[in-house]
């Protein structure tokens, strides 16, 4: 996904005080994200309405309807700290972390078997 993606592992499979707080709004899947000055979250999307929580930092974000990304993207949004930026089901998005980078906890509905080893 990113070009420079870190999991926060914690001790004893802990969650972070963030984490917990976006879990409470309804989102039982969460992992949290670090991106360094202007990191890129490549081209994907989820099966699932997802929200973005921002922690530290801006991440702008694009989106396409389009599940393949063909149609062109919307313009760039900022979210900044203490934001949630959502994202529909099927929509496929990029984003680039702003000057300070980004750390944002992603929360997802429901989790395709692909990707359930990044929530465990």
């Amino acid at each position: 996904m990113a070009d420079n993606k870190t999991y926060y592992i914690y001790p004893n499979n802990s969650l972070s005080p963030e984490e917990r707080f976006v879990m409470q709004q309804g989102y039982p899947y969460v992992s949290t994200t670090v991106l360094k000055p202007q990191g890129r979250l490549n081209h994907h999307g989820h099966h699932s309405q997802n929200t973005h929580y921002i922690v530290d930092g801006t991440l702008e974000i694009a989106k396409s309807n389009d599940p393949r990304g063909f149609t062109p993207w919307t313009r760039w949004q900022t979210h900044g700290a203490r934001t949630f930026a959502n994202m529909p089901r099927i929509a496929t998005y990029i984003g680039e972390a702003g000057a300070e980078g980004c750390t944002f906890v992603e929360e997802l509905k429901i989790v395709s078997h692909t990707a359930l080893h990044l929530f465990l």
